[in-house]
């Protein structure tokens, strides 16, 4: 249920009229590769996307938001130091997914915050494709949160074993959870 209504979530925030026309000029104006970046910064697009998606982000939980074409580059970012970088590596699998057309929620992984900051943080992001002409992908708009959040908190109510904890390790062995036993584990690094 909690991963339907992140779905959920994405797909409205991406179709809301502002967001969709915001979306659209942003496009529109990465045709053109020589477009500064600041113009993407202080576009009126940038602006409606922002002023949209704020209010609602807040009330969600939501920890920031990238616009991203289907060259994985950032179109709109909560924090404008990420507009026309490139989307990390790490992003390819909710990306590949969103830019096919699906909404989807991404496994929780470490990604950064500022991108090429090299700082990793626990993030998971829920994604949409924006789309135009009903089947044509333009970008994706990805709400990043924190999995440490409801994700764990959610998994943690399932009250398994001796100790009533539950974990989510992803396919690298890498703890997607948060634990009472954090500070332990980084010792053992």
């Amino acid at each position: 249920v909690w991963l339907t209504e992140r779905e959920a979530d994405a797909h409205s925030f991406v179709s809301a009229p502002g967001v969709q026309e915001g979306v659209q000029q942003l496009a529109l104006l990465s045709k053109d590769s020589a477009t500064p970046v600041q113009n993407f910064v202080t576009s009126s697009a940038a602006a409606q996307v922002r002023d949209f998606l704020e209010p609602f982000m807040a009330a969600q939980r939501y920890e920031d938001y990238l616009v991203i074409s289907p060259d994985r580059r950032i179109l709109a970012a909560s924090n404008p130091a990420n507009v026309g970088l490139y989307a990390p590596s790490n992003y390819d699998a909710f990306l590949r997914r969103s830019l096919a057309g699906q909404t989807t929620v991404s496994r929780p992984f470490l990604c950064e915050i500022l991108v090429g900051s090299g700082r990793l943080v626990p993030a998971m992001f829920a994604a949409a494709p924006a789309v135009q002409y009903e089947t044509n992908v333009i970008a994706v708009l990805a709400l990043r949160m924190r999995p440490e959040g409801e994700f764990s908190r959610i998994l943690g109510a399932a009250r398994v074993g001796e100790s009533g904890e539950a974990f989510a390790f992803g396919r690298d062995g890498v703890m997607l959870t948060a634990s009472r036993f954090e500070d332990d584990l980084r010792a053992l690094r």
